[in-house]
Formats: structure tokens, C-alpha cells, sequence
């Protein structure tokens, strides 16, 4: 969790160096477009899509430790891997990972609205630069937290089919 906490700041650096030097090559006025026309749109945006996650992660979360981490067919495959692999911490750490990936895009979904109406006030460039640089990169984690999702889907289906072929 800490290499992901590490990742999406340097994330927001890296983007907020990138908009920076955007604007320093096509000279735009982004405090005033951001002021005028982004911020209160990213604002409702990250507080419906924080919300949305938070419902996602609570039925995600249990339908696949029913229907996934609790099948005899994944039990099997857990096995297998351990004798491949070596020990692995649990059965439920897959799940036990992605419930805290869930829980810090939610924390950085609401986190992101909050500066909207805190640090998007400012009347500044560089806190207009700033929000746009944190919007950015929760995107970029709503779209990791999506994979990872896909990802755990992938096996379930792998697993029913398999169900389904015998």
C-alpha cells in the first residue's frame, strides 16, 4: 500500500510539472479556465464518483469472497500456486489487497472534491495547477483500481468455466 501511496504522489508531480510546462509553451490563462469552468464540474464529479466506488467496493467485496475466494476450484488453484511458489500469506490476501486499493481511491476521490472548493479557491495558478494535477491522477487510480477488478473477474469466469465444462 505504501509503494501505491508513493506512486500516486509522484503521479501528481509528474503531472503537475507536465501542465506547467503545457502552459508554458502555449501560453493559456488555466487559472481562469479552471475557475471558471472545471472546477465546480470536477467537484461533482469526484464526489459522485467516490461515492459510486464506496457501494462498487461493499457488493464487489463480498459477492467475490462468496463466489470466488470461497470455491472449492479456487482452494484447489490457491494450492497448487503455494506448492509452485512457496508459502503465501492467506487465500483472502488478493481480496484483503484490492478491498485497500478500493479504500484509498475512495479516500482520494473525496479527497480530490475537497480540494476542489479548498485549494481550487486560491486564486493562483499553481493551487488551479495543483487541482488539476490530483484530478488527474485519481483518474489514472480509478483506471488501476478497474484493472485489478478485471483482473480478479478473469479468474472467477477462468473458474466457472471450468465448473461449467465438467
Amino acid at each position: 500500500m505504501k509503494i501505491i501511496l508513493i506512486a500516486y504522489l509522484c503521479l501528481i508531480t509528474l503531472i503537475g510539472i507536465l501542465i506547467n510546462v503545457a502552459v508554458w509553451l502555449h501560453p493559456i490563462d488555466i487559472h481562469c479556465v479552471y475557475k471558471s469552468a472545471i472546477r465546480s464540474t470536477l467537484f461533482t464529479a469526484f464526489l459522485t464518483m467516490g461515492s459510486f466506488m464506496l457501494s462498487l467496493m461493499s457488493m464487489f467485496m463480498f459477492s467475490l469472497k462468496d463466489k470466488l475466494f470461497d470455491d472449492n476450484e479456487y482452494k484447489k488453484l490457491y494450492i497448487a500456486k503455494e506448492k509452485i511458489v512457496g508459502k503465501i500469506d492467506s487465500i483472502y490476501s488478493p481480496l484483503i489487497n484490492i478491498s485497500r486499493l478500493f479504500l484509498f481511491c475512495v479516500m482520494m476521490c473525496f479527497m480530490t472534491s475537497l480540494s476542489q472548493f479548498t485549494v481550487g479557491l486560491i486564486d493562483n495558478c499553481i493551487a488551479s495547477i495543483f487541482c488539476l494535477s490530483i484530478s488527474l491522477a485519481t483518474i489514472i487510480l480509478a483506471l488501476y483500481v478497474l484493472y485489478n477488478v478485471w483482473r480478479n473477474l478473469e479468474v472467477w469466469f477462468c473458474i466457472l468455466l471450468k465448473d461449467k465444462a465438467k
